[in-house]
């Protein structure tokens, strides 16, 4: 079904692939004469960087934006109908920030925004990155919070408290269970009668009753049904009018390698996992259902 598209796409990356290839070879050569010839090694890498920057660096973004294009927008049109797709866009850093369930680092970035609808409930995925990195002049540290999905879905009705699903080993989230945390702010650890559901999960919530209400015995064994088909730990988040699902899978889910062939296996498949996922969440939290109706 989507031989052809693979074959459009593996064409234009074996198109692109000379540059990367040329690129790379005067850059290796100047790393290695730095040892032997300094000057000469020196002399080498500029001319590869030069070839990375005006030559290999925008053809691969160029296979890249064809890849997205071809691949990605044409796999959700066909589940969702009418979706927006940029690329280049992202959920805003004071967007995930103000949700109040992770925490933030001081560096962020955020591609690949998806946008459209599912049974009428509105839904947007973006990949993203949190990092907090540190410095004391000598040596300098990177330690990644976040690198994967976030998903949102947009019901009806506004709820006046905040619960929070962690997933055991799920990381650098905010809990606001602390005592330093403002009295209308602050949530607590509650637990279900499911006790599969309560080691997998830690619950953080504003409202015991609102926590019962919203996460039933059918939806406990969904997300465990989830869990053990997901590409990563996860975290769902209900704030506002908005359930977040952050899904940390230590990579960006919508890059093409460069360097490996166009695959059903390697590429749709991830995709339909990825869309799947969406349906389900919708149709797993009955995000249609009265209590999140106004």
């Amino acid at each position: 079904m989507y031989n052809d598209l693979l074959e459009q796409v593996e064409l234009k990356r074996k198109e692109m692939l000379p540059s990367q290839i040329i690129a790379a070879i005067p850059c290796i050569i100047g790393l290695v004469a730095l040892v032997i010839n300094p000057f000469a090694g020196i002399f080498f890498f500029i001319i590869g960087v030069a070839l990375v920057l005006a030559w290999a660096y925008p053809a691969s973004k160029r296979y890249k934006l064809f890849y997205k294009e071809t691949i990605v927008n044409r796999l959700f049109s066909e589940t969702f109908g009418q979706v927006n797709y940029i690329p280049e866009a992202g959920f805003s850093k004071e967007m995930i920030s103000q949700t109040g369930f992770m925490m933030m680092g001081n560096r962020y970035h955020s591609e690949d925004m998806i946008s459209g609808t599912y049974k009428d409930i509105p839904f947007k995925r973006s990949d993203v990155l949190i990092q907090d990195h540190r410095s004391n002049g000598k040596s300098s540290y990177t330690v990644t919070y976040f690198r994967g999905r976030w998903i949102t879905l947009k019901y009806n009705k506004r709820f006046h408290t905040d619960l929070q699903l962690i997933q055991s080993g799920f990381g650098y989230t905010r809990k606001k269970s602390s005592f330093f945390t403002r009295k209308e702010d602050r949530r607590h650890k509650v637990e279900f009668e499911n006790e599969a559901f309560n080691r997998m999960f830690n619950c953080y919530c504003q409202s015991d009753q609102e926590a019962f209400y919203l996460i039933t015995p059918s939806i406990m064994e969904g997300i465990m049904k989830y869990v053990s088909i997901s590409d990563g730990k996860i975290m769902l988040g209900f704030k506002d009018d908005v359930c977040h699902i952050a899904i940390e899978n230590g990579k960006d889910s919508m890059e093409p390698s460069v360097f490996s062939s166009v695959t059903y296996e390697g590429d749709v498949l991830p995709l339909k996992t990825e869309i799947n996922a969406i349906c389900d969440f919708v149709n797993l939290l009955n995000l249609d259902r009265d209590i999140f109706m106004q």
